[in-house]
């Protein structure tokens, strides 16, 4: 196959090309590349060449017409007749391939016979909508977008295209009905075809509400109105309440911070508008299954990474039984959005996008009887893209709306960024339906009554607990023997509501949670147990986003969901394992699991307690009191290990180091661990997994139970830095990286610069917190009594240090097995300061004390005197108040300032506390006695009287 093409340039030659297809063994989708040079100009191009046979296009008309007689459509006057494609394939056997405008002309008609025997299928008018492309940073913010322009259109004669053939305006700014200028989006008919929804946004600074409109064009009414929110996505449910997805509960995107978009339903009048998921991430384009179930697209990421996992979820309407459909446990596809049933199957047609760029990628078909993870359920409508999409693509096909399994309409703006309409097929044909020269067409389908699935009856109790059934844990554990699992421990994947530290994201978190985990605040709200034969029934407070971890005797992990419930108020939920798979059936004696046999138990605190855990103030106090003096304090630093808590730039140095050597069973969760969102065996993560855990329990008798349970609980939430949404107006500390210059010029000077690199401080070798601790001062100094001289440095070449961890596009099988060499003591010990009263040990030390006052100048929310603002979460549904207030804490700090502490346990987070000051112990508040209201778990009367004070 040989083409040409020319690029023709104002007042210079034409410059004349040869396009190369690529080899393809089967389909009519032919990739390219172009290029040509004309002096010292490149021209290039890449694209793709739809080309086929004469026989191929015949051979298709005759499929397409048995096909279209199959769907009983009602235009089948319209498709080719069988003998007169029979008629075209004798004429195209008999003549000549040299005659090439014969074959030319054979060629036009056999497509004009394809056309015709394709668009046969599209028997009722098109419903489409004229807009311009979105262009956003994301598939999930694209409401945020601004480039108004067209409306809601229906082509009358989508069968017969050409002159005559009518597009009328539903809605757009000249209809006699109109919301004017603007961007219309996401409509959506009611199952008898009569209204549509669909949403506006009428300006740049405007939200996007709901409407809906006849048919006809008449009967226009608003549905939902507010200036604080965006309502988008619609569709009809089976009862006639609509499902859409809202920004209502104000909740803000972990990695980025804009806004959260989850499921709720309204009636149809605009009246009673209902949260059914209390996801902390968005979810997408809901439409409704043929069972009455909602199917929609669905972005977690509980300890996963961010950004490759937006997968197919179902739900009833109410907010029960959500459950994975297809690839919740796939690296990629990365999205996959616009998803519809497939009339008369299981299957289910879909965009599969990428996260960065536009919801735009290839067109798959799912088959869900094949499995939630197995990309062999996937047929490709568009091979030019890949299933597995990744990042980046601002072009493509997008909105399926299927005929059948082996036909769909979809939109298509791969040339030129122009949106068209198309029909494609299984079998690599393609037609166009329609276009407009002056704008973009999306959201295809055809206006006809559609069967309306079962009304599936609300069950629902308003704010009261859900319950959940798990009849044997140890199913889908392999490798776990019976007896081992003791409890079951509930977690909270918090959402954020309040504000960010300003300065930018940080390992991709907008607000910084951890070195490169999980980007979520967890809320442990207890644990409950699991009998002998492995069941477990207890309840959960409604409107949470919740997952499990089970846990052995000794309080390790031993697997973790990774995945969210949420408890319907009022419902009992029930599963078979942990891990199961949905189609197995429980294994038993046939008697009734153990658990149902008792009330459904209530989450029970930890030895430790419940609620957020904050390493720098729950973790590190247990270290300093265990392992500082051996690690990093009075008594060296066994092992290279330092478990101190001088602050880092963005850490500690003990949090670090436990990362950096993997001590703590830590999953990586960046955006570049794109195989963390698969299943990971028992003990893979986790306390299970860490060598800190195994430490801890076997060589450290003298530690608490309750102590060790919560370091253990830690490891668990996968070792989250900060335990709370409060923050400050410095996310991290500058003034350490203030000192890396100054430090490497004094190595320099020093001689340490002959095993270590020029210009190189390692992240943990300065302690802000006790500067004279720092490992840049006790590692070269020469053993001294006094403790700080280690003489720890060595005659060879220095590694630059513990870079961040990096698990990235790794299997999950080698995920923890990974770890950093350990410190070798041996070699020539070489000592470049013999005391403190060197000049270079005085230098250096000065330098650290000034970061010091610096930090202490801008303080993170982990420092002393730090303004704190509290941080706030969403709660779906009110937290009841506890029967008794957790306990009061006080403390004088240095500037006369009284800080008030109190613990913030699971069931107190969300309530706002009122504190008094009183002249004595028993005094009754009032409000002449209150100093202040706060959400967090501390307060500051920063100017007490004289003398003695009382506090409630």
């Amino acid at each position: 196959m040989r083409l040409t093409s020319q690029v023709v340039e104002p007042d210079k030659e034409p410059v004349s090309g040869q396009i190369v297809p690529a080899a393809k063994e089967d389909g009519f989708v032919f990739p390219y590349t172009w290029s040509a040079t004309n002096g010292d100009t490149t021209f290039s191009s890449q694209g793709f060449l739809y080309l086929e046979s004469v026989a191929a296009a015949l051979s298709g008309a005759r499929k397409m017409a048995e096909r279209s007689a199959g769907l009983g459509s009602a235009k089948l006057s319209e498709a080719p007749p069988p003998q007169e494609i029979a008629a075209l394939e004798s004429e195209a056997q008999a003549g000549s391939p040299e005659d090439r405008e014969a074959c030319r002309d054979l060629y036009c008609r056999a497509r004009e016979l394809r056309a015709k025997a394709h668009l046969s299928m599209l028997d009722a008018p098109l419903l489409f909508v004229k807009q311009h492309p979105y262009f956003a940073g994301h598939i999930y913010d694209d409401y945020y977008t601004w480039h108004p322009g067209g409306g809601i259109y229906v082509l009358e004669r989508p069968h017969h295209p050409g002159p005559g053939c009518e597009v009328r305006a539903i809605i757009d700014p000249a209809t006699l009905e109109t919301l004017g200028e603007g961007v219309y989006r996401d409509p959506d008919l009611s199952w008898d075809a009569e209204r549509l929804v669909f949403a506006l946004r009428p300006g740049p600074d405007a939200t996007t509400s709901l409407y809906q409109i006849g048919i006809d064009g008449r009967g226009l009414n608003r549905l939902t109105a507010s200036d604080q929110h965006h309502d988008i996505t619609p569709a009809w449910l089976p009862d006639g309440r609509i499902v859409f997805t809202s920004t209502r509960p104000k909740a803000l995107v972990p990695c980025f911070n804009s806004g959260v978009d989850t499921l709720h339903t309204i009636s149809a009048d605009g009246s009673d508008i209902r949260s059914i998921s209390s996801n902390n991430v968005t979810e997408f384009d809901p439409a409704v299954m043929p069972d009455g179930r909602v199917l929609y697209g669905r972005w977690e990421y509980v300890d996963k990474t961010a950004l490759y996992v937006q997968s197919l979820w179902t739900m009833l309407p109410d907010g029960r039984m959500e459950e994975a459909l297809f690839g919740n446990n796939l690296a990629k596809p990365t999205a996959i959005l616009d998803p519809q049933p497939v009339p008369g199957t299981q299957m289910v047609i879909a965009s599969l996008t990428p996260h960065n760029g536009q919801a735009v990628g290839a067109i798959g078909m799912i088959d869900t009887a094949k499995g939630k993870n197995d990309l062999k359920a996937v047929f490709n409508f568009t091979p030019e893209y890949p299933v597995e999409m990744d990042q980046g693509l601002h072009v493509g096909p997008c909105d399926p709306w299927p005929l059948s399994q082996d036909d769909v309409m979809i939109s298509n703006n791969a040339i030129a960024a122009h949106g068209i309409i198309e029909l494609v097929d299984r079998f690599g044909n393609r037609e166009l339906v329609h276009c407009d020269p002056k704008i973009s067409c999306y959201a295809p389908m055809l206006v006809k009554p559609r069967k309306r699935p079962p009304v599936v009856s609300p069950e629902t109790e308003p704010n009261k607990p859900g319950r959940f059934l798990v009849v044997d844990v140890y199913q889908g554990l392999q490798g776990v023997e019976r007896g081992t699992i003791k409890q079951i421990r509930i977690l909270e994947e918090t959402a954020r509501t309040s504000g960010i530290p300003p300065g930018g994201r940080w390992w991709n978190q907008a607000f910084l949670v951890s070195w490169q985990g999980a980007y979520i605040i967890k809320n442990i709200l207890g644990t409950v147990p699991v009998h002998e034969d492995g069941s477990a029934y207890f309840e959960v407070p409604p409107g949470r986003a919740i997952y499990f971890e089970v846990l052995d005797e000794e309080g390790r992990e031993i697997q973790r969901m990774r995945s969210f419930v949420q408890a319907a108020s009022g419902t009992t939920r029930s599963c078979i394992g942990c891990h199961e798979s949905k189609k197995s059936a429980a294994i038993g004696s046939g008697a009734p699991p153990l658990a149902l046999l008792r009330e459904p138990a209530k989450p029970e605190p930890e030895s430790w307690g419940t609620g957020y855990i904050d390493y720098p103030t729950m973790i590190q106090p247990v270290l300093d009191k265990y392992c500082v003096r051996c690690h990093g304090g009075e008594e060296g630093m066994g092992a290279g290990l330092d478990f101190s808590g001088g602050w880092t730039w963005a850490f500690n140095i003990s949090y670090e180091t436990l990362i950096k050597h993997r001590l703590t069973g830590f999953l990586n969760c960046h955006n570049s661990s794109v195989h963390t969102s698969e299943l990971l065996p028992p003990r893979t993560i986790g306390s299970g997994a860490a060598p800190l855990a195994k430490i801890l329990i076997e060589k450290h008798p003298e530690m608490s139970r309750p102590e060790r349970d919560l370091v253990l609980a830690w490891m668990d939430t996968n070792s989250n830095y900060y335990g709370t949404w409060d923050y400050t107006l410095h996310a991290t500390c500058d003034a350490i990286l203030e000192t890396r210059g100054l430090l490497a010029a004094v190595m320099q000077e020093a001689g340490c610069t002959e095993c270590h690199a020029p210009s190189h401080v390692g992240n943990d070798w300065v302690n802000l917190q006790t500067p004279e601790w720092s490992r840049i001062l006790r590692a070269p100094m020469a053993e001294s009594e006094g403790g700080l001289g280690l003489a720890m440095c060595r005659k060879r070449k220095a590694r630059a240090g513990y870079p961040l961890v990096d698990q990235s596009i790794q299997p999950p099988d080698v995920l923890y097995e990974s770890r950093q060499p350990e410190w070798d003591p041996g070699g020539e010990v070489h000592v470049a300061m013999q005391s403190t009263d060197d000049p270079h040990y005085q230098a250096m030390l000065r330098i650290i004390r000034h970061a010091r006052s610096e930090a202490l100048a801008r303080p993170r929310v982990d420092m002393p005197g730090a303004e704190i603002v509290p941080g706030v979460c969403r709660m779906q549904a009110p937290p009841p108040v506890p029967e008794s207030a957790p306990p009061l804490a006080a403390r004088l700090r240095s500037d006369y300032a009284v800080e008030l502490f109190w613990p913030r346990l699971a069931d107190t987070i969300g309530l706002e506390y009122e504190l008094h000051r009183g002249p004595s112990a028993n005094f009754t508040p009032d409000e002449s006695t209150r100093i202040g209201l706060t959400t967090a778990g501390r307060f500051f009367d920063l100017m007490p009287p004289v003398g003695r004070q009382h506090y409630a």
